[in-house]
């Protein structure tokens, strides 16, 4: 005669499997309830954020140009710099409260530079400090490679002085902060050799600058090196360097770049796109330790592009790069305008782009399966990027709130800014199941995964079940198996994942 599986529970003790875990609640805690685990090792209720836009708003800056950005985290600050109406370098500083951008200042020039043309310009925050640092071409001294450190205090940055660390025809500025050295990479065209240098910028004490000698990284000479992007690798302690090779097939190249001293030096580099190929945007998942490319690809078809995706990661000194992925084929009106941060609150990177009919887009790549996969897009509910062919997107993290901060060029040439609230779970760090009410504070005992809670009700025995977005069990596969259930109050939980 055999067993009466739907009384199963009662063969169990009280509990279930044997697999309870004591943990501290973060927030009150139902009994039977599905819970996540946190990073401080507390655990909490498993919860989702619906995908939603901040107003569109114009940051007062008109005729903007060339815009970059990033946020200061010690400061809660948003910094976005761009070349103003009289070709002068200008920033605005702002900050965010919910899903709104209010600045405090727009328009004001980077000191030093009030009147002074300038082009190429980037700008990158230092991790634990209040310091900026800015680059740029300029043309009214012999288009030099400079750069200028600033000091985030209240409404305002302070500017200390210029800084030249290239004394040659420079292009295509870019700069990136390593937190391992404290230090920064500025890489840059060097326009009559037609190759690449790179130098280590250093600040030395508030607002000074010492850079080290510069070191061409071309591989093969007249290589016109263009659209640098840059990130930190916080596993192999390097920067990943991407960029297009404008020679030849306009290939799509990049090298991991470790400092000593003052001295870039770079490991082989990778040819990863041999087809025509524009270095877009580029961020760093440091769970995964892989890094996600967006470039602008030509599609000979349409004659035209599209976008692409490519996973890359650094093993020593060697990059490895996965088949670019098509995300979005060429068809008439593609252009360029795409970016991407990496986004913890999801563990998905979260993406714009600028599509046919001018409209910013949002969405979140997923690269767990060693292949970007993109979801469905939401477009704003206006064409902020104007009649513009370039309209300069950017984005960066706000890492306070996990909001992330679009910047573009609109109407007018204007500098606008848009919030964007990925859709967003804990499901995935789910961790087990109450065995009782837990109060914010209280420890309490939790069912964890290759246990056996009894905890639950109504479940069809023999069915697989899924931690919804919102906490729920259900058949309704998710990215998060639960278990498997056992009768209709026992689940057996699972602990591939």
């Amino acid at each position: 005669e055999g067993f009466d599986m739907s009384n199963l529970s009662d063969l169990l003790p009280a509990g279930a499997g044997g697999k309870q875990v004591d943990f501290v609640a973060c927030g009150n805690l139902n009994n039977g309830q599905a819970v996540a685990l946190k990073t401080d090792g507390t655990v909490e209720i498993i919860s989702s954020v619906t995908e939603s836009y901040g107003s569109i708003m114009a940051s007062g800056a008109s005729n903007t140009l060339y815009m970059s950005g990033c946020y200061n985290a010690s400061t809660s600050r948003i910094i976005v710099i761009g070349r103003g109406g009289s070709s002068d370098a200008i920033y605005m500083l702002g900050t965010v409260s919910g899903n709104a951008i209010t600045f405090f200042n727009y328009g004001t020039a980077v000191g030093g530079y009030s009147g002074v043309s300038t082009n190429y310009m980037a700008i990158a925050s230092e991790t634990n400090s209040a310091y900026v640092m800015f680059v740029t071409q300029e043309p009214e001294n012999n288009n030099y490679g400079a750069a200028t450190v600033g000091l985030i205090s209240g409404s305002s940055i302070t500017w200390g002085s210029k800084y030249v660390y290239s004394s040659v025809y420079t292009l295509w500025n870019q700069v990136s902060y390593d937190p391992d050295t404290n230090r920064f990479l500025a890489p840059y065209q060097n326009s009559s050799s037609q190759n690449g240098g790179i130098v280590v910028l250093q600040r030395t004490s508030g607002t000074s600058i010492t850079g080290g000698s510069v070191v061409d990284f071309s591989t093969g000479g007249n290589e016109q090196p263009r659209y640098f992007m840059m990130t930190y690798d916080t596993a192999a302690d390097k920067t990943l360097m991407c960029w297009t090779d404008m020679s030849g097939s306009k290939a799509g190249k990049a090298s991991a770049i470790s400092i000593s001293g003052t001295t870039p030096t770079l490991g082989t580099v990778n040819s990863f796109v041999t087809g025509e190929v524009y270095v877009g945007d580029s961020s760093y998942d440091p769970v995964q330790n892989k890094h996600l490319l967006l470039t602008n690809i030509y599609f000979n078809a349409t004659s035209n592009y599209g976008y692409g995706a490519t996973i890359l990661s650094i093993s020593g000194s060697t990059v490895t790069a996965t088949v670019t992925t098509t995300i979005v084929a060429g068809g008439s009106g593609q252009f360029y305008g795409a970016t991407c941060q990496y986004t913890p609150s999801s563990g998905l990177f979260t993406v714009g782009l600028v599509n046919a009919s001018k409209y910013l887009q949002a969405g979140s790549i997923d690269i767990s399966t060693g292949t970007p996969v993109l979801s469905s897009l939401t477009t704003t509910s206006t064409a902020p990027t104007g009649s513009t062919t370039y309209p300069y997107l950017t984005s960066f993290l706000n890492t306070d709130i996990g909001n992330v901060a679009f910047v573009f060029k609109g109407t007018s040439n204007a500098a606008w800014t848009q919030m964007y609230v990925p859709g967003s779970s804990n499901n995935t760090s789910f961790i087990g199941i109450t065995d009782a009410a837990i109060s914010s504070g209280a420890s309490g005992s939790v069912t964890i995964k290759g246990g056996i809670s009894s905890n639950v009700t109504s479940l069809t025995p023999n069915s697989n079940y899924y931690v919804q977005t919102d906490g729920t069990l259900s058949t309704t596969t998710s990215t998060q198996l639960a278990g498997i259930a056992l009768s209709s109050t026992s689940i057996n939980l699972d602990y591939t994942t």
